[in-house]
């Protein structure tokens, strides 16, 4: 494990924000962080690098403590949250400068991290003149360059075009493929699918579950006229131990597509027409099925 989040707690104001908050990456892991706003995304990973003190527990980076070997654990590192901590008053290529001295970083390494994230052109100007997705840019340039083993990402496509889109999850395989552990934390669902394959969902200061992400799995939805023909559904299916739910005569199932091939066979067999029926692989679906609502904020 190189990312290591061992019961972390956040008091603010006598309010607990975080509560008993633990899990761990491995090398080469992409996972998506999610939850609604306020659940407590942010300030798990401020914590992580150190930026707030946490009131209780440990974040071990590489095996080391963010609280005791702070120094240690973010040469590690790398990080895209909403404070990016560059002096606009200098150019990009000055700022990348200042941190590549730090950590004898050549001048070619920048050059080519620059060049990766597509701001060649601009990289001499000051960074006040920068739009967010550029500042943006820098800020995956400077983790290029740094090769650190842990990322944590805070909404990275803010103010990214399609273009940077793009770029953003080549860039992300890239890191991925030299063994680099990644966390996203994003309100894109459909952009975190794409990218991610484990999933840890937070609400309320509390990790409510940790999954990984199956693209063989579907989640199919079905309205029931009555409670019998549920109970009917159950009882034929129940040698599968399917994964299930019901809410207000409506059943959920999370499932394979041979099952499925199954459950529409079923189906077509009664009085359940197609209408009635919604199949669906989004991670938007699993958002709602374990945190609920009707909107995700």
């Amino acid at each position: 494990m190189v990312l290591e989040l061992n019961g972390i707690a956040k008091n603010f104001s006598n309010r607990e924000i975080l509560k008993d908050v633990s899990f761990s990456l491995n090398e080469g892991e992409v996972v998506g962080f999610v939850g609604p706003n306020g659940a407590g995304k942010t300030t798990t990973l401020k914590i992580c690098v150190g930026l707030i003190g946490a009131t209780r527990g440990d974040v071990l980076i590489n095996n080391y403590s963010i609280r005791k070997e702070r120094e240690k654990a973010l040469r590690f590192t790398g990080a895209l949250l909403d404070n990016d901590g560059f002096y606009t008053n200098i150019s990009g290529y000055s700022n990348l400068k200042l941190i590549a001295n730090m950590f004898s970083i050549k001048k070619q390494e920048i050059l080519e991290a620059v060049e990766k994230v597509k701001l060649s052109n601009r990289i001499n100007d000051k960074v006040k003149t920068y739009s967010l997705g550029m500042v943006q840019r820098l800020c995956l340039a400077k983790i290029i360059m740094c090769k650190p083993k842990v990322v944590l990402m805070d909404e990275p496509l803010n103010g990214i075009d399609h273009e940077g889109t793009l770029l953003f999850r080549k860039l992300i395989l890239d890191l991925k493929n030299q063994g680099c552990a990644i966390i996203i934390s994003s309100h894109l669902l459909s952009e975190l699918e794409k990218t991610v394959e484990r999933v840890i969902f937070i609400k309320d200061g509390k990790i409510m579950r940790d999954t990984k992400m199956n693209s063989n799995l579907c989640m199919c939805t079905v309205s029931f006229l009555s409670k019998d023909l549920i109970d009917k559904f159950v009882e034929r299916f129940k040698s599968e131990n399917l994964n299930y739910k019901v809410v207000n005569n409506v059943l959920k199932i999370k499932c394979d597509e041979n099952i499925l091939s199954n459950i529409n066979e079923y189906f077509s067999q009664t009085n359940i027409s197609n209408s009635q029926i919604k199949i669906s692989n989004s991670l938007e679906e699993e958002y709602l099925d374990i945190l609920g609502g009707n909107v995700i904020e």
